[in-house]
């Protein structure tokens, strides 16, 4: 499922942890972030300040992303708060 919804993924990683046995993941992903104003939006609000307060409690180690759209990609490498991109090199993908 992909959600920006607050209630949703809150609920979803404490799914994930409880489904893990564990109290922690090294990776958290932040998945399919194909729009650059979806990206500003999620860095600028509530939902980033949720992925802080995971990295801050320790329950995430890390954070990553997922895009397909180049123009993403290079805005996350500036930004520097993102630690690893997953980003499609399949050149079968249609451009965004």
């Amino acid at each position: 499922m992909r959600s920006r919804d607050l209630v949703q993924v809150r609920a979803a990683f404490e799914d994930l942890l409880e489904r893990l046995h564990t109290d922690h993941v090294e990776l958290g992903m932040i998945r399919f972030v194909d729009d650059p104003k979806e990206f500003a939006e999620l860095m600028a609000g509530e939902f980033y300040g949720y992925v802080k307060e995971l990295l801050d409690q320790g329950k995430i180690g890390h954070v990553g992303l997922s895009t397909h759209n180049p123009e993403v990609a290079l805005a996350v490498a500036r930004d520097g708060r993102i630690e690893m991109i997953m980003f499609s090199l399949n050149p079968a993908s249609p451009a965004p």
